[in-house]
């Protein structure tokens, strides 16, 4: 039997947060608006001057610009694309990718919104603006054909963006593009490896960062890279490096005060065939010029974590395919509540309304939920030193005490939903061994006086 010891980062009073921390308010399913139940991704939410917009793409075969001007209790349709495009495939050595879905019509990557002008990313090297009057979109390809555009960023006047090859600039909303990408050459041998641009952000006035990955020519992943140039991408320097072999980074963002994080997932080798992934988010720390972990939950397994960003100095949020975690104190602490029942992939897109609430979209299903956070009462991230084996476990999970200091006298297993299912009592000895055979296949939090954590149920 293998034990897996298990030190982890971990949310005490998590369980209060579903009914005491969040209010939510369920606006609108698009499936009614599509009339279908076909797969409808909400890829981008945009607030700006009291209107929502979202960009769609339904049964990737069609993008959408919807408005609306009530808060999300309806939509309109601004502009719509069903323009097919041909089929594309990408070489990595033996390895080929064929994107058979921007067969039919690029999609939505990214949105901004500059003095009510709305610029949006797409598939293919597009750059469009809706054309309100024919409701089309105007589709300006600003790179190669096969170059997938992703978040588009400004500031003030200026636009950014980046696709796995291009980074592009334009000082001037959009009426002209200049290549800004980093020569390879300088951070690579390119006869060796690529290096795969994944998103460029602003950081004040001339900043940029941009986050990329270093990769064999067969498409084997080894490092995240982060470039920062301090002259609007005429050079570009090495800020960091973070090996793939200790974790991927899904998404990166600095404040206005210069921090930089960074989201993604970690891996742990385990008996499966197939790693196990968990939700990692890391703050820059400018004195030791270090990646300090603030969230590393290696019992939340199957879990990514792939947006992080902030509203101002205080409020932020990280979220992926269950969680979504939130600080009002700049980034120190933060507390985790789960993806609403009907998001049953996660959260896809997201935006802030205000310094207390969120609009939150489901990944596929086309749900819409406006969420609104309270300040968080004794909810704080700390150690637990919980250790428990087998996790995964099929019938009897065994919970080591030995280095506990506990003044609880039983234990007790919750399911996600905070509902208790089972108690037991301690006893004197040190290794406490459990039967939880009678419980469904899941997730489980089991709690000992303060101390909480996470098990699976196979």
């Amino acid at each position: 039997m293998r034990i897996l010891y298990i030190s982890l980062i971990f949310m005490t009073a998590y369980i209060n947060l579903l009914s005491d921390e969040i209010v939510t308010d369920s606006l609108i399913d698009l499936r009614s608006y599509f009339n279908s139940n076909a797969g409808i991704f909400i890829r981008t939410i945009n607030y700006s001057g009291g209107n929502l917009y979202l960009t769609v793409n339904y049964d990737n075969a069609e993008d959408y610009l919807l408005i609306s001007t009530n808060f999300g209790r309806s939509f309109t349709t601004v502009a719509y694309d069903t323009t097919p495009y041909k089929i594309y495939q990408d070489s990595f050595g033996p390895i080929v990718r064929i994107y058979d879905y921007d067969s039919r019509s690029p999609f939505s990557r990214g949105t901004c919104i500059v003095d009510s002008k709305i610029f949006i990313s797409k598939t293919k090297g597009i750059i469009s603006t809706p054309d309100y009057e024919s409701g089309k979109f105007i589709n300006d390809t600003i790179a190669s054909q096969n170059s997938n555009f992703n978040f588009i960023e400004n500031n003030s006047n200026q636009l950014l963006t980046c696709s796995e090859k291009n980074v592009m600039l334009s000082t001037n909303l959009n009426d002209k593009w200049n290549v800004i990408t980093p020569l390879p050459h300088k951070y690579i041998d390119t006869s060796l490896f690529d290096l795969i641009y994944r998103k460029a952000i602003f950081s004040g006035i001339n900043n940029l960062y941009l986050l990329g990955i270093i990769q064999t020519k067969n498409a084997v992943r080894l490092d995240n890279i982060i470039l920062k140039s301090t002259d609007n991408g005429a050079s570009w320097n090495t800020h960091s490096k973070i090996p793939m072999s200790a974790a991927t980074v899904n998404d990166i963002f600095i404040k206005k005060d210069g921090t930089l994080y960074v989201c993604g997932f970690k891996e742990y080798d385990s008996d499966r065939p197939v790693k196990n992934q968990y939700e990692w988010l890391s703050r820059f720390d400018l004195q030791s010029n270090q990646w300090i972990d603030l969230i590393s939950d290696s019992t939340n397994i199957h879990f990514t974590l792939n947006r992080v960003k902030f509203r101002n100095d205080k409020f932020g949020i990280a979220h992926g395919s269950s969680n979504l975690y939130y600080t009002f104190d700049g980034g120190d602490k933060w507390s985790r509540i789960f993806a609403p029942d009907e998001f049953d992939m996660g959260v896809i897109a997201s935006e802030f309304i205000d310094d207390r609430s969120l609009m939150l979209a489901s990944f596929r299903t086309g749900i819409l939920k406006k969420v609104t956070l309270k300040t968080p009462t004794n909810v704080e991230i700390e150690k637990s030193d919980l250790i428990l084996y087998p996790n995964p476990v099929t019938d009897f999970i065994n919970i080591d005490l030995s280095n506990l200091y506990i003044h609880s006298t039983q234990v007790s297993i919750f399911n996600l939903m905070g509902d208790l299912l089972m108690t037991e009592n301690l006893n004197d000895n040190k290794i406490l061994r459990l039967n939880v055979s009678k419980l469904k296949s899941g997730f489980y939090t089991i709690n000992v006086g303060k101390y909480s954590t996470f098990f699976i149920k196979d």
